[in-house]
C-alpha cells in the first residue's frame, strides 16, 4: 500500500493522472480530490445531482460522500 501512495503521488506530481482507459475506480477514488481538488469534486456533484437530484445511484462508490451534503 505504502508504494502503491507513493506511485500515485509521484504521478500526479509529473502532471499524470491516477487513472486511464479504465477510469479511475474503486481503488483509485481516493486520490481523486488529491488530482481535482475540492472544486473538481463539488462540481463532479453539481453534474451528479443533475442526473440523480435525490441521490439515490451509487452513494459512496466514487465521489466522498462527505461532498453529497
Amino acid at each position: 500500500k505504502a508504494l502503491y501512495d507513493t506511485f500515485i503521488k509521484k504521478s500526479l506530481e509529473l502532471g499524470g493522472t491516477i487513472s486511464a482507459e479504465h477510469g479511475v475506480g474503486k481503488l483509485k477514488s481516493k486520490y481523486l480530490v488529491t488530482m481535482f481538488g475540492e472544486d473538481g469534486i463539488r462540481e463532479m456533484v453539481r453534474i451528479k445531482k443533475i442526473f440523480d437530484p435525490n441521490l439515490i445511484l451509487n452513494i459512496g462508490n466514487l465521489i466522498p460522500e462527505q461532498y453529497l451534503q
